[in-house]
C-alpha cells in the first residue's frame, strides 16, 4: 500500500474543520508524504511521514513545525493524532522520530501519546543541535 492511500482524511477534517478556515495539503514526497494545514492561508502545522528504506513497517515522523502564532494552541497535539491514525491505517509496526532536546512541548506530546525516548542525547555534527530519538509501537 502506498502511504498516501492510507491518509485519514475524515479525521483531519474533524480535527481541522474547513468551516473554521482550515485547508490541507498532502503531497507525495519520494516514498513518503508531507502534510500541511493552513488557516486563512497562513501556515499552522506541517510534518512528514516516510517509510524507512528497506523496512516499510517503520515510519519516520519528522520535520514537524507549528507556526509561531499557533504554538501552545493544541495544533501539535492534533497533528500527533493524525500521525498515529495514519500509521495505524498504513499498518506500520512502529514510528520513529527525533526532536530537539530542549523542545519541551514536543517531548510532552510524545510522552502523552505513548512514545518512548530511545538511548541517549546526541549532537548533530552539522548543526550542533542536541536531539533525542523516540519510538512508538502499535
Amino acid at each position: 500500500m502506498n502511504i498516501i492511500d492510507s491518509y485519514p482524511a475524515e479525521t483531519t477534517g474533524r480535527l481541522f474543520p474547513v468551516e473554521d478556515g482550515f485547508r490541507f495539503n498532502v503531497y507525495q514526497s519520494g516514498e513518503g508524504v508531507r502534510f500541511e494545514a493552513k488557516k486563512h492561508g497562513a501556515d499552522v502545522v506541517r510534518f512528514r511521514l516516510t517509510p524507512l528504506a528497506g523496512n516499510h513497517g517503520i515510519l519516520i515522523f519528522n520535520a514537524m513545525q507549528v507556526a509561531e502564532d499557533y504554538k501552545g494552541s493544541g495544533y501539535g497535539t492534533l497533528a500527533q493524532q493524525i500521525v498515529l491514525e495514519w500509521g495505524q491505517r498504513y499498518n506500520a509496526a512502529m514510528l520513529i522520530c527525533t526532536t530537539l532536546s530542549d523542545n519541551q512541548p514536543m517531548r510532552r506530546i510524545l510522552t502523552r501519546y505513548g512514545w518512548c525516548e530511545v538511548g541517549v542525547e546526541s549532537v548533530n555534527p552539522r548543526t550542533g543541535n542536541h536531539f533525542a530519538m523516540w519510538r512508538r509501537s502499535y
